[in-house]
């Protein structure tokens, strides 16, 4: 296997930041060092729009002394430079208050062990931009070829390819590097069929994309020109839906939104600020009996598998939600230490987050609703991680007799995250593995729309 960067060097040049802050000293010291070769090309029209090539350095560096903490940064990687760093630093702490939660993790909740991942792809180290621009044009040109009626709001093509060097006084010094890439395509279509006057004239529009850590796990440009082709198709001829409380779907692309405002709740910063709907809940029913929810790190070409965190504290897999009981929540040390609980791994967040799926497909679920509202997509910001309170617009399909009746727009939905999650009464077995959230779609049993 090729490799983008001396990792060995990048380990050295953490240490030694390290070494240097403990002499001049800091109690502790973390420190990260990050390098990165980053490309995106858009593409609209056939034409290029943007075209960006950055290859970024950056050593991060936090340093306590007496519970007094200060972190720096900088682009520089000379020993000169980063002496000048740890100065810095050094001289800042003196100035910050006093934290007595802040500390590193205990030496044997650190990584020993790690396990190939695969996470990095020789071939996309290999390709040339002249083949980074041309599958931009044929995924854009492939969208346009489904139907006559869409245009093109562009199309892109990015890669990037890594190396991360973690390590800390605690005695983790570790790197590694990762490759993704990813393809997306966004179109549009003027809207001249809904009843009235309501769309007229409106675009509308819909897109799709995909990221993978190697290039032969990347969905075939055909797949996401169609996928992206079906998102704006769909749209066409919506109408407000009636006014009610009904089942409602939400679709793999939009349920990933609700397990992140789920997830986002059992952060150990959320609790012990008493901002989330969770405070008090771990061991007890938050959801349906349906719902089980799993982290896994160790996915060979995962697209968040890692083998330790932040802060080099060893991942696990683990269930996050058991049969609708909270069994954790997501804690870095800090966070744990303000809980007086145990780091989780979660310094730096989730990796592979797997929602059980059920048994019917796609098509069963929409049967079995019978009448309600399938969600496409959600608009705005209205949900409150504090009390769990959920108001969202959003556009979708109507459902009548188990079958999609029309599209619908400019309605809201209203509820609460705990009585949705509550009210969760299928689950499909229509999984998407384009995020790292591998999700099925989802039938809440009831829900307030306002429409008409």
């Amino acid at each position: 296997m090729k490799t983008y960067a001396d990792l060995a060097e990048m380990e050295r040049k953490a240490q030694q930041t390290l070494d240097m802050a403990l002499s001049r000293g800091a109690h502790t010291a973390e420190a990260q060092v990050h390098r990165r070769q980053e490309f995106e090309v858009e593409v609209r029209n056939g034409d290029i729009e943007n075209l960006c090539e950055a290859e970024p350095f950056e050593v991060a560096l936090t340093v306590s002394r007496d519970h007094r903490r200060a972190s720096v940064h900088s682009c520089d990687w000379s020993a000169e430079a980063l002496s000048d760093l740890v100065d810095q630093a050094m001289v800042l702490c003196k100035y910050t208050d006093r934290d007595t939660f802040y500390a590193l993790p205990q030496k044997d909740q650190l990584a020993t062990e790690f396990r190939e991942l695969d996470a990095f792809d020789d071939d996309i180290l290999d390709m040339s931009v002249v083949d980074k621009i041309a599958m931009a044009k044929e995924l854009e040109n492939k969208m346009l070829a489904i139907d006559s009626r869409l245009r093109s709001d562009g199309a892109s093509m990015t890669t990037m390819v890594s190396a991360t060097a973690i390590a800390n006084s605690a005695g983790f010094c570790r790197a590694e590097s990762r490759t993704v890439i990813g393809l997306g395509v966004s179109g549009f279509a003027e809207d001249t069929v809904a009843e009235g006057d309501l769309n007229t004239g409106r675009k509308q529009s819909g897109s799709w994309g995909t990221h993978r850590r190697h290039i032969e796990d990347l969905r075939s440009t055909d797949e996401v020109a169609a996928l992206a082709a079906r998102q704006v198709l769909r749209k066409i001829g919506a109408r407000k839906p009636r006014t009610g409380n009904f089942p409602v779907y939400f679709e793999p692309a939009v349920a990933r939104s609700i397990w992140g405002h789920l997830f986002s709740a059992m952060t150990g910063g959320s609790i012990y600020r008493n901002e989330s709907f969770l405070v008090d809940a771990l061991g007890t029913r938050i959801g349906s009996d349906l719902l089980e929810i799993t982290e896994d790190p160790f996915i060979p070409r995962g697209q968040a598998s890692q083998n330790y965190d932040r802060e080099g504290v060893a991942k696990t897999r683990r269930k996050l939600v058991d049969r609708g009981n909270l069994e954790t929540y997501l804690l870095s040390t800090y966070s744990a230490n303000k809980l007086n609980m145990k780091t989780t791994g979660h310094a730096g967040g989730l990796t592979n987050l797997l929602i059980k799926p059920g048994t019917d497909d796609e098509e069963s679920l929409i049967r079995k609703m019978n009448q309600g509202v399938w969600v496409t997509g959600v608009i705005g910001q209205g949900v409150n991680v504090s009390t769990g309170d959920y108001s969202r617009g959003a556009i979708g399909l109507w459902i009548e007799n188990g079958e999609v009746a029309y599209p619908v727009m400019e309605f809201t939905l209203n509820s609460n995250l705990k009585t949705m999650l509550g009210n969760i009464s299928m689950i499909g077995d229509n999984v998407q593995t384009d995020w790292s959230v591998q999700t099925p779609g989802f039938v809440i049993s009831e829900m307030a729309v306002s429409g008409t």
